[in-house]
């Protein structure tokens, strides 16, 4: 995808629709292009130059609401699997050692 490999201006030219447009074309495709879908989303997670949401966070969260739903119902345990990968992951990645100091 151009967005990713290329950045800017793509992202902030298609961020605008792309939430609209990745959902409607997720709820017309067969199951086997649905899981392709959410698989390709969920790179989006970490898919910018400086590996954070490609389209920002409010279009990851919006897309992943339209996909699995807002995690409320107790039968969605895989969105909250992906939550707390993701939670752990944006940790590990931006965690810093304090316990070097410089000298």
């Amino acid at each position: 995808m151009i967005c990713k490999n290329i950045s800017e201006p793509y992202t902030r030219l298609f961020s605008g629709w792309v939430i609209q447009a990745f959902l409607d074309s997720y709820h017309d495709v067969d199951q086997t292009t649905r899981s392709r879908m959410e698989e390709l989303v969920l790179t989006w997670r970490n898919g910018s130059a400086t590996r954070k949401e490609l389209f920002g966070v409010a279009a990851q969260v919006a897309i992943e609401r339209g996909i699995w739903g807002d995690g409320a119902s107790g039968s969605n345990v895989r969105v909250a699997s992906l939550f707390l990968e993701s939670i752990s992951y944006y940790f590990l990645v931006t965690s810093t050692d304090y316990s070097k100091s410089s000298s």
